[in-house]
């Protein structure tokens, strides 16, 4: 099991709270360099069925897949994937195969990309951003719990960044 740091943990566990208390999509934020990495690979870790996780570049799904390869969660229930690769990919697989997607960069969500994707899978969802804001004023509207974590101040006087 991935150990993680306190405040790491209490993201998670808000998570698991807020799935059983009914949320379909749930909006972490914590700020850069806090490990919302290692939350998504404990979630992957604890997931019953299939993930499905979502990136925008290259290189995020690039790092996402050494991690959790590392970790050892990147098994044959996990996928890694672009969302524009999945957006036009839709029907390669069923529905219902996808249980839970994990999505980074949140304030990316309301992209035609992203809606269609989960759309189309409509299951549990979360998603990661340290910027829950849009440019634009919307909604992030992929999610319905806002779960906060550690502030980039609180880091800092950790030591930890």
């Amino acid at each position: 099991m991935i150990t993680l740091r306190g405040y790491q943990q209490q993201v998670f566990d808000d998570s698991i709270k807020a799935f059983a208390n009914g949320s379909k999509g749930i909006c972490c934020v914590l700020p850069c360099r806090s490990g919302k990495s290692y939350i998504m690979a404990r979630m992957i870790q604890g997931a019953k069925g299939n993930v499905l996780v979502l990136a925008h570049r290259h290189t995020l799904i690039n790092q996402h897949k050494e991690l959790l390869e590392g970790l050892g969660v990147l098994t044959d229930k996990v996928r890694v994937e672009s969302v524009f690769t999945e957006a036009s990919r839709l029907g390669r697989y069923a529905p219902n195969e996808v249980d839970l997607i994990i999505i980074d960069e949140a304030h990316l969500s309301e992209a035609m990309s992203y809606r269609k994707v989960c759309e189309y899978y409509d299951c549990k969802r979360v998603l990661f951003t340290a910027t829950p804001a849009r440019l634009d004023g919307k909604p992030l509207t992929l999610a319905d719990t806002l779960i906060t974590g550690i502030t980039a101040t609180e880091l800092i006087e950790m030591g930890a960044i």
